[in-house]
């Protein structure tokens, strides 16, 4: 699945594309036949990096859902995805953590990895040198916490 922006929401919504190159519907005036139109930029293949800009978005996520999840249903709901590789914002934008064999991420090591970045992302100097050090980065898009429990941060399927 990939992430496609809908215009009348802030969050992204999935939405399945079958190939690199999309069709517009039948929806085109005058019944004229759909045209081919290649894809943006921003659909990029399940499984690759994910943007530091859908990083961020799913930190955003997980920061409002605390307190309107009364900060236990936001500690239960991360219970329940940590498995996957997943905070509740990361599933809400379709990102996940892995290993390096392309698994997600052992449930130990997300229940470390997760409160060590909260501690060092709470030094507003770690947050700046994490945030130059993941957009610097253009392969991989690996942040210092990434670096740190050799996991990275792809799209998931």
């Amino acid at each position: 699945m990939r992430i496609l922006w809908g215009p009348r929401s802030f969050l992204p919504r999935p939405v399945r594309v079958a190939s690199r190159v999309h069709y517009l519907s039948k929806r085109v005036a005058g019944g004229g036949s759909a045209r081919a139109m290649p894809a943006d930029e921003h659909l990029e293949e399940p499984g690759g990096p994910a943007s530091p800009l859908s990083r961020l978005v799913a930190v955003v996520i997980d920061i409002v859902l605390i307190p309107f999840s009364l900060f236990i249903g936001f500690v239960i709901w991360w219970l329940l995805v940590l498995g996957r590789g997943q905070t509740p914002g990361k599933q809400i934008v379709g990102i996940r953590a892995v290993g390096g064999d392309g698994e997600p991420a052992p449930w130990v090591i997300m229940l470390l990895r997760d409160p060590v970045k909260i501690a060092l992302h709470g030094i507003f100097l770690g947050l700046l040198a994490d945030g130059i050090l993941l957009i610097l980065d253009e392969g991989e898009h690996r942040s210092a916490i990434d670096r740190l429990f050799e996991t990275r941060v792809i799209r998931a399927n």
